[in-house]
């Protein structure tokens, strides 16, 4: 095992117990948060939900790892307002201030490997996104069996994550092996969304939808191709504190090329046109 490398700043990452999640809990997470999903739904065509769920009221509805609420706080303006939402999350420092949320938000500390009994068959639709930086291989398929149950018959469960191939140049293919290190050695699946479709088949779920996106990344690409580059680069940014502490995995050897690396990186996919990151959303349903 690598000795840990010091570097300067440590951030503030979540306790709740056993978790394997390499992204840290603190304000410049939640304003990357936010950006990331201004820029998915936006790369989803304006939908929150890539598939018609129509919903009456008191139907309920559950954001499985929801962060800072940010798809929480605009689905919620588009349902009847009798309709009852529930966010989820293992970190609590991210969600929003008591009493600025409607009334019919329910907010809580909760994993998707153990969600309440009382919730069974309850749920007509459920959202989670970016869970491949959390839950281990294993941990997918409790999860899927959790998500599964607690839906309502014929209800819709929504996932979405990024695809670990990205293209680039020699600098990208760096920064992958360095992630790929990185997940494997905290047992997370970094393939995991294209693993999906048939874990969900195998756990039971039926009507089986996928989408993805190919994402332009850096100024080549104007804008949106620079907001993207910024989103994707402050992420790995944020998984500093993991790789230091495991010694740099054998890639990096000092906090100084670590930051150096992902500089680079930032260049390369500035002058790289053609560079590219594809997200996948998927949807399935609860048989009856």
């Amino acid at each position: 095992m690598l000795a840990a490398i010091d570097h300067k700043k440590a951030r503030s990452f979540t306790s709740f117990g056993g978790t394997k999640y390499v992204l840290p809990s603190y304000e410049p997470e939640r304003e990357r948060l936010e950006k990331q999903h201004r820029l998915l739904t936006q790369a989803f065509d304006n939908r929150l939900v890539i598939r018609t769920v129509f919903l009456k009221e008191g139907d309920k509805v559950l954001d499985s790892a929801t962060g800072c609420c940010s798809w929480l706080s605009d689905y919620v303006k588009t349902v009847p307002g009798l309709v009852e939402i529930y966010g989820i999350d293992i970190e609590a420092g991210l969600f929003p201030a008591a009493g600025s949320l409607p009334q019919n938000v329910h907010l809580r500390l909760n994993s998707v490997t153990n969600l309440p009994s009382e919730w069974s068959d309850t749920f007509a639709f459920v959202n989670q996104r970016f869970l491949v930086a959390a839950l281990q291989k294993h941990e997918w398929t409790t999860a899927l069996k959790e998500l599964r149950r607690v839906l309502a018959t014929k209800g819709w469960l929504q996932l979405c994550e990024p695809d670990s191939n990205w293209s680039g140049g020699p600098v990208v293919d760096r920064h992958k092996e360095l992630t790929t290190a990185l997940y494997e050695s905290r047992g997370l699946s970094i393939s995991i969304a294209n693993e999906l479709p048939e874990m969900l088949a195998n756990s039971g779920f039926v009507n089986i939808h996928v989408e993805r996106r190919v994402i332009p990344l850096g100024k080549w690409a104007g804008k949106y191709g620079e907001d993207w580059r910024d989103s994707l680069v402050n992420t790995w940014k944020a998984m500093k504190t993991p790789v230091m502490m495991a010694g740099g995995l054998g890639i990096v050897h000092s906090e100084e090329e670590f930051d150096e690396l992902l500089d680079d990186l930032e260049r390369e996919l500035d002058g790289t046109p053609g560079a590219q990151k594809t997200f996948v959303m998927i949807c399935a349903q609860k048989p009856e």
